[in-house]
């Protein structure tokens, strides 16, 4: 259940599953963040949005829950990049990167 294209203004909730080697790595203290930029290119200091995941309630099995709020997903209509990033004590690793398209909602 990965991230989807979504409308704006809504919540939008999603989880992703973790492996590292082919294990499930305990993510509880551990952080797993979104982050969303107009251009790939972007910095991430001008994101239009950076988000952490929920890693305690289902961490221990490698799931990182992401709630995004009608307040955070107020974004204009259009494709964006986006990047999650699982950070540890030890390393920095990209877990996705790729486009994705907030949608225009017909009615408020």
């Amino acid at each position: 259940m990965g991230l989807r294209n979504f409308y704006e203004k809504t919540t939008k909730v999603f989880k992703i599953e973790l492996k590292y080697n082919g294990i499930t790595p305990d993510l509880v203290n551990d952080t797993v963040s979104i982050i969303f930029k107009k251009r790939k290119g972007d910095l991430d200091s001008i994101a239009v949005l950076v988000k952490d995941a929920d890693v305690v309630a289902e961490g221990i099995n490698g799931i990182a829950i992401f709630t995004l709020t009608p307040e955070e997903t107020t974004l204009d209509p259009g494709t964006y990049f986006y990047e999650i990033k699982w950070i540890t004590v030890d390393s920095f690793n990209i877990v996705e990167s790729n486009n994705i398209e907030v949608l225009d909602r017909i009615y408020d």
